[in-house]
This record gives structure tokens, sequence and C-alpha cells, in this order.
């Protein structure tokens, strides 16, 4: 009975665990392969670009672009967070487009020369990890619906691991090998224009684009008149002195009214 007990609670551990029905929601899998491989590239800015920067520009105050990047970020998620209101039905294209905005800046930044430029830059890279951020949640709860969002956030934390751990590190060695932070950057860019391609196959959930029907509204009773059924209107409504007669609103329902 304990080996059986045991099992059975271990059975229900891994069904609670594994959850089925995420994993074979295929577009949710999209989703969050996309925010896995994206995380390769979005802390190598955090990380590199101060240095980058001073090995370029030894005199400017290069750490004053982080401050940037992240203040930039705080206030342009209060905006955009309004923006995913009133696009909700394109929110997985705006994370897609952020995603590609972010690498495309990554492979700039070797190019840049000034410090105005990287003022730019900084900015930039701000409003797109703002905009890539205030959508994971949003996202989430579009894909699989709002319960199931925490789990669904849990897995794709989950799968972002091995990125967030692995680019500092791969882009510190070639920088040991290459004495510059160019290749990090290139690779890190790169890496986030291919997260913004896989998203290509997430679709719109069709839940938010579908409307609702007439018919799906519920039963309404107004006085002696009930709604019923959603019946084809005849061309001549026909009555006689024993039966109701009957009425139809525009949608072609028959409003049944109690004879008085």
């Amino acid at each position: 009975e304990g080996a059986l007990s045991y099992k059975r609670c271990l059975r229900f551990v891994v069904g609670k665990v594994y959850n089925r029905d995420l994993w074979t929601n295929k577009p949710f899998v999209v989703w969050c392969l996309a925010m896995a491989v994206g995380r390769f590239g979005y802390m190598e800015p955090h990380f590199h670009l101060v240095n980058h920067v001073r090995s370029l520009l030894p005199d400017v105050p290069a750490s004053i672009l982080v401050t940037i990047m992240a203040g930039t970020s705080g206030v342009s998620k209060l905006v955009f967070g309004l923006v995913s209101d009133l696009l909700r039905n394109y929110r997985i294209f705006l994370q897609q487009g952020a995603l590609f905005a972010y690498g495309v800046i990554l492979l700039f930044l070797p190019l840049c020369s000034n410090f105005v430029g990287f003022v730019v830059m900084a900015v930039c890279l701000g409003l797109s990890d703002a905009l890539i951020m205030v959508l994971f949640g949003p996202n989430v709860v579009d894909l699989v619906g709002p319960g199931r969002t925490s789990q669904a956030f849990g897995f794709m934390s989950l799968l972002s691991i091995p990125g967030f751990l692995s680019a500092p590190a791969i882009t510190g060695r070639l920088h040991d090998h290459l004495h510059d932070y160019d290749a990090g950057f290139y690779l890190a860019g790169a890496v986030s224009v291919i997260a913004s391609a896989i998203l290509l196959g997430v679709r719109r959930p069709k839940r938010e684009l579908q409307p609702r029907s007439p018919e799906s509204h519920p039963k309404e009773a107004t006085g002696d008149c009930e709604v019923g059924s959603s019946e084809q209107r005849p061309s001549r409504p026909v009555t006689n002195d024993n039966e109701n007669p009957s009425t139809y609103n525009s949608h072609g329902v028959i409003l049944q009214c109690t004879k008085l």
C-alpha cells in the first residue's frame, strides 16, 4: 500500500509539473522556443557595453549608458502597457518587432565610434527591452488562457536559463581570444534576429479575433416577451385568433409574446 501511494503521488506530481496540455499547444511551444533563443543576446549590452565603450573612448562616462538604458526601459513600460491594451490582437507582432529591433541595434553597436551614437543606441535598446518585457505576461495569457498562466510562465523562464547563463561566458571567451567585443555583439544580435524569425510560427490567438455573435448572448426577458430560438424569419408570419402572435427582431429571433 505504501508503494502504491508513493506511485500515485509521483504520478500526480509529474502530471501537474509536465502538464501535457501546455506542451501540446504548438503556438505556446514555438513562443517559448523563441523567447529562450532571444534570451541569449538579451544580457550582452548589460555585461559588455560599458567595457566596449571604454576601450574605444576612455575619457567618456561610459557607465551612464546602462543608467540611460534602464531608465528608458522603466519609463517606456508604462507607455507600452497602454499600447498593448489598445493593440491586444497584435501583441505577438509587437514583441516580434521589438526582438528584431533589439538584434539589429546589437549588430550596429560595433560600427559606432562616438559617444552620442552610443547614447542613442542605449535609448533604443531601452525601448526595445521595455516592449519585450511588458508583453511576456499578456502573451502567455493569450496563448494558454488565464488558468495556466503561472505554470506557463515558469516553463518559459526555465527554458531561458541556458541562454542567460551561457551568453556572457561565450561572449567573454570571444573577447579573450579576439581582444574586442565586436564578435560578441554580432553573435548576440544575430541570435535575437533569429528569435524574432521563430515567432513567425505563432499566429494571433483565435479567441481574440472572434467577435461575439448575436446568438451567443444569453436569453433575455422583457415584460411578457421572451427571446426564443433564432429561427429563420418567414416571409409572412401566419397567425390566427387561437394562436399567439409572433414578432421578430432585427436578427430574425422570434419574440414570443403572451396574448392578453
